[in-house]
């Protein structure tokens, strides 16, 4: 018996080192320092999940910065899937001969509108953010610092959609150049320590979750994130600004299903 116990520790150990080198393998990224560049031409959306830009719907502000060169026609789209590019919001920027930017929805419906000439460049790269939230608030932003001069609000109670991916093209006009920031890499280990226990200290954020892929994401946005727990019984995760040593540090309890992350 003393043997077999042994063994089974011995085991238990090795699954949870392997168990850590594969979440660690998921998570990894490749990093470059360099913006990723595209171009588009005609009205089918290229999608940037390949790029990592997936995320999960929440209270709190997704968002993405880019910049865009093109004579008119910049079109950004927020979608619930990828299968379905119907259900979402879509911001254009350089509309109506590039004398407005708007978002509207994919029934083409616009729903909010800003008059300005020459909103974006044939000639230069301009930057632009877009901030939304699944209560329905979309915002689209000029400049480098994101939630700082704000074109364009939607607060929308009608179509609440839940944006998961995103889109760019130029539309039915000319060609445009994009350049986004390319996403770093994080490395993230899982500590079999703490298996099936939920640290309530220092959280920043909650939301609903399938995969630790996208609680990555989602504490890759938030600065002061350094952790997250994410629970597989339950499907969320959330996000905290310390690393934990141990579970009195955590202020943790027992739950079922829950695995912590750290940056490695």
């Amino acid at each position: 018996m003393t043997v077999t116990g042994v063994d089974f520790k011995q085991q238990a150990v090795m699954d949870a080192a392997i168990g850590c080198f594969l979440w660690w393998m998921l998570l990894l990224t490749k990093c470059h320092c360099e913006d990723v560049e595209l171009s588009t031409l005609g009205s089918q959306y290229t999608l940037l999940t390949k790029y990592g830009y997936v995320f999960t719907p929440s209270p709190q502000a997704n968002f993405i910065t880019f910049q865009v060169k093109a004579c008119e026609g910049a079109h950004i789209g927020l979608f619930q899937s990828e299968d379905d590019l119907m259900n979402g919001y879509i911001v254009v920027i350089g509309a109506y001969i590039n004398t407005r930017a708007m978002i509207h929805n994919r029934r083409g419906i616009s729903l909010v509108s800003h008059t300005e000439d020459g909103v974006i460049s044939c000639d230069e790269y301009r930057y632009f953010w877009i901030s939304w939230r699944n209560d329905g608030e979309v915002v689209l932003g000029r400049g480098e610092v994101v939630f700082q001069d704000v074109l364009l609000t939607l607060r929308d109670d009608e179509y609440l959609y839940q944006v998961r991916f995103v889109g760019i093209t130029t539309g039915s006009g000319p060609s445009g150049k994009w350049k986004l920031p390319r996403l770093r890499a994080q490395r993230w280990q899982v500590l079999p320590m703490f298996k099936n226990i939920v640290m309530t200290s220092g959280i920043e954020w909650t939301v609903e979750a399938n995969n630790p892929g996208a609680c990555a994401i989602k504490c890759r946005q938030h600065p002061l994130c350094v952790s997250f727990i994410f629970n597989a019984e339950r499907q969320y995760c959330q996000g905290h600004n310390q690393h934990f040593k141990n579970v009195a540090e955590g202020q943790g309890h027992g739950e079922m299903g829950s695995h912590y992350f750290t940056r490695a």
